[in-house]
């Protein structure tokens, strides 16, 4: 017997409007020059407001105000360009309250390429926002743990083979060509031992308690000149864009990559120039620091690391914990730059009372 296959009917207006009703995600459609036409009902419940005020999607009385500005720029961008848009913006409830919305826009277009309408979806994100925030603060505690255990043994053992050593050097005054050597020793050992304190320090609160990371930065770059003589580099920190609030945990591996650069850039490189710039946008957060020194050797850019070195593993490293991608660029003679990206939706994300939160506990 012939199989019967199904008649295929399509949905009426009604039915369709029930199936996007029935989507767990804020759903919404408007003209090709942004002006909203249509929400499904998950829209009307969250924010509260009767179906005939819908359409002129008042932004300034529900978006954040720390989100409002970069948003509306952003869509009335996506719309000029015809790009699709995705951003993470905190959106405001009816009963006041604001949580964390993923919202996602695209167009669609005609045969012709023109745009005849766009499609929007948000998605709730605030769970998924409470555990990044979770995550940032446990790795705040192991910190701060591994702080209180180098300090407590390590740096304290050194500390007291210190002081035995410097009790030998008494006992070498008639070996005065040992004695000093062996207080040339202890000098480079007393210097890591305080390198190492700072370490410390550095793990245990917030590097820049002012959120002014281009001032740290200058501070880092000022000390480095006094320790250097006549020749010592020309230092330049350059910032573009509207410096944004981050969050301490993540200001403070960006302050470290940026250090170990620098750093490796004034002990290694003899440039005569090393240049910081900071840049942020809508988009990201750009750093780069650039020299005009010897450069890498192309075998240690290739394999990542001189031999019993770890600086360039290092940044890699911190670069993965922030979210970022770090590049770098060398040629012989020609210097180094080093550039690292981190998106905005992960580096200017978080909110306000949060953001407080954290500062707190980082700096006890």
């Amino acid at each position: 017997m012939a199989r019967v296959k199904p008649k295929t009917t399509l949905c009426t207006e009604e039915q369709l409007r029930a199936v996007i009703d029935a989507i767990p995600a804020h759903v919404w459609s408007s003209s090709p020059d942004g002006a909203v036409d249509f929400f499904n009902r998950r829209v009307l419940d969250y924010f509260g407001f009767p179906a005939e005020e819908t359409l002129g999607w008042n932004w300034l009385g529900i978006v954040h105000p720390e989100d409002l500005a970069r948003y509306v720029s952003d869509r009335r961008a996506a719309f000029a360009s015809g790009q699709a848009l995705e951003r993470e913006i905190r959106l405001r409830r009816a009963d006041g309250q604001y949580r964390w919305w993923l919202i996602r826009q695209v167009p669609q277009r005609n045969k012709s390429g023109e745009i005849v309408k766009w499609y929007a979806a948000a998605f709730d994100i605030e769970d998924r926002k409470h555990a990044e925030e979770a995550a940032l603060e446990q790795r705040l505690l192991e910190r701060t743990r591994i702080a209180r255990e180098l300090h407590d043994t390590l740096l304290q053992s050194f500390q007291a083979v210190l002081m035995k050593f410097h009790a030998v050097t008494y006992q070498l005054s008639d070996r005065p060509e040992l004695q000093r050597t062996l207080e040339g020793v202890i000098d480079q050992a007393r210097q890591a031992v305080t390198e190492g304190r700072d370490a410390v320090q550095g793990l245990r609160s917030s590097t820049v308690i002012t959120n002014d990371l281009a001032r740290a930065i200058r501070i880092l770059c000022a000390e480095l000149a006094d320790q250097g003589d006549m020749h010592a580099p020309v230092f330049r920190v350059n910032v573009e864009g509207t410096p944004q609030d981050l969050a301490p945990i993540l200001r403070d591996d960006i302050y470290r990559i940026a250090g170990e650069a620098v750093r490796n850039a004034f002990q290694h490189a003899h440039a005569g120039s090393i240049e910081v710039q900071i840049q942020y946008d809508h988009r990201q957060l750009r750093l780069r620091i650039r020299d005009d020194g010897k450069g890498i050797d192309p075998k240690v850019l290739e394999s990542g690391a001189r031999a019993g070195h770890y600086g360039l593993p290092g940044l890699q490293e911190r670069a993965r914990l922030v979210s970022g991608k770090l590049t770098v660029w060398s040629d012989p003679g020609s210097g180094t730059e080093i550039e690292l990206t981190i998106p905005a939706s992960i580096v200017y994300a978080a909110s306000g009372g949060r953001r407080a939160i954290l500062r707190g506990k980082s700096a006890s």
